[in-house]
């Protein structure tokens, strides 16, 4: 839970279970993430579970600099280090993977978001008290500013929990087309937001975004690379049947049309369609080009 996010001010507290969110009932963690994110500054019924009794508020995902919404709750995130950065305090400090940060200046932690919060804030030096391996020790960092940002860092990332689940050859069938579609509507929603102005168009990403999430995907193993792939094909297969001339969907509305007409378009009306289809993408590319960029730089 962020502290003074809307979730908090929604009186959601720590260990409640979300049972619905507009009277739909959450799965898991990746389901109640995505109810927020695509519907921001919308009021939302939220159905909880407190000690074994039920219990209903109202929260307001607030509008991210993105446009996607954000709530403020977190899943469980032990502060339990995964890599450290070179250059950075906490690998001079001794600091390795897999050591537990139990305090900061005396202050209990059991959260990594609690941990972000009193690095971040400010360059003065703090006393962490480290668990590795059951041996307790406390060692003084003093965090640095990141070039280019007003976050204070000692160069820490988080260690991930990963559970793997093996499905036989006709359940991976199925699992796949669920996924398929579950996909291909998030897609549709995402562009039906962009154009009633929902989502900002900071929300696109382009070659250099993809090539990022690509990299942290390699990192974590073969099957996010594979997934990161899958989701890729999907989309780009989806967008390329859009009703856009130059586009593969462009083409087929083209011969709809002329089957409808019973005869062929003419060469000039063809022609100054596919320069308006080209403007389009060149457009487009530009834009995701831009956002890349700026994410970078900003």
């Amino acid at each position: 839970m962020i502290p003074g996010g809307p979730a908090a001010k929604a009186g959601i507290r720590k260990n409640d279970i979300i049972r619905t969110v507009d009277e739909k009932k959450v799965g898991d963690w990746e389901d109640l993430i995505t109810s927020f994110t695509i519907n921001p500054e919308k009021t939302l019924k939220i159905g909880l579970d407190r000690n074994g009794k039920d219990s209903e508020t109202i929260l307001t995902p607030t509008s991210g600099d993105t446009g996607l919404g954000i709530a403020g709750i977190v899943p469980p995130m032990p502060p339990v280090i995964g890599e450290l950065s070179p250059g950075y305090p906490a690998i001079k400090a001794g600091l390795k993977g897999g050591d537990l940060i139990v305090a900061v200046n005396g202050k209990k932690i059991t959260h990594w978001v609690e941990l972000e919060s009193l690095i971040n804030k400010d360059a003065a030096p703090k006393v962490f008290t480290i668990n590795r391996a059951g041996r307790i020790f406390k060692v003084e960092i003093t965090p640095r500013l990141r070039k280019g940002t007003k976050r204070y860092l000692i160069g820490v990332t988080r260690k991930e929990d990963r559970v793997f689940r093996s499905y036989g050859f006709f359940e991976s069938v199925g699992k796949g087309f669920s996924t398929s579609v579950e996909m291909t509507g998030k897609l549709f929603m995402v562009i039906e937001g962009l154009v009633v102005g929902k989502y900002s168009l900071k929300t696109l990403g382009g070659p250099i975004m993809i090539a990022q999430v690509a990299g942290r995907a390699a990192k974590q193993g073969i099957v996010d690379l594979l997934t990161l792939v899958a989701f890729l094909s999907l989309q780009l297969g989806i967008i390329n049947l859009f009703p856009i001339p130059v586009l593969d969907g462009g083409h087929i509305m083209f011969f709809i049309i002329e089957a409808v007409k019973g005869k062929p378009l003419s060469e000039r009306f063809t022609g100054i369609a596919q320069q308006i289809g080209i403007a389009l993408i060149i457009t487009l590319m530009l834009l995701v080009t831009y956002n890349d960029i700026f994410r970078i730089i900003g």
